[in-house]
């Protein structure tokens, strides 16, 4: 049996992804069992996908958007863990980790909790995948190593530090993304955050521990 797609949303020359949510015609249950069947794959929260829908930043970009408000989607930027897994698919996503102007107050329950920041962004922190708003590849690794958007521990890495998941997550983006998350580049960016929040800027630090990320990915 094929499902008939919930949410249909077309990418410029990309092929139509289609998102399915529990509600009409399947229910959780039903969306389970095809998942068992092997015709659907879980994605993230209540959100699941055709098993042959190639995934990519733009898919992944669009299951986001399934779960937040029409009024998030336009006023929110996607930062840390998450927009590292919608440019690189992993880790997995905990929770819905957002960037907007003031903390706003959630009007629904999300399917997945919500952490929110309010912190600068310069326009060239942010890109445009699908529906949202996610910060660049750099900014994303410069928020992860400052524990922005990060859902374990919190505070810039530092060497030795044992949060592995944000570690391998900094090393893996500036990794695939080579020249657009070069560690000067990141390195950048991390001292402008901390110089804006009036922290100490140790350059030969960020720069050590930057490098160890990367190490570990290797």
């Amino acid at each position: 049996m094929t499902p008939t797609p919930l949410i249909s949303e077309t990418h410029p020359a990309r092929p139509r992804a289609r998102l399915y949510r529990p509600g009409e015609p399947f229910g959780t249950e039903e969306l389970q069992g095809l998942t068992a069947q092997g015709a659907l794959r879980h994605l993230l929260g209540d959100v699941y996908i055709p098993r042959t829908l190639p995934l990519g930043p733009e898919v992944r970009a669009q299951a986001v958007s399934t779960l937040l408000s029409p009024a998030d989607r336009t006023n929110v930027v996607i930062c840390g863990e998450l927009a590292g897994w919608i440019h690189i698919g992993a880790p997995a996503p905990r929770r819905l980790t957002l960037i907007c102007s003031g903390f706003r107050r959630r009007r629904r329950r999300d399917v997945l909790d919500r952490q929110s920041h309010d912190v600068h962004l310069e326009e060239t922190d942010i890109c445009t995948l699908g529906p949202l708003q996610v910060t660049t590849p750099a900014r994303t690794a410069a928020d992860t190593f400052l524990g922005i958007g990060t859902t374990i521990s919190t505070g810039p890495l530092h060497p030795g530090h044992d949060d592995q998941r944000r570690v391998e997550l900094v090393g893996t983006v500036m990794s695939v993304f080579a020249d657009e998350a070069a560690p000067k580049r990141v390195e950048d960016v991390i001292a402008l955050q901390r110089d804006r929040r009036g922290a100490t800027v140790d350059r030969a630090a960020i720069a050590e521990v930057l490098q160890a990320c990367i190490q570990q990915c290797d």
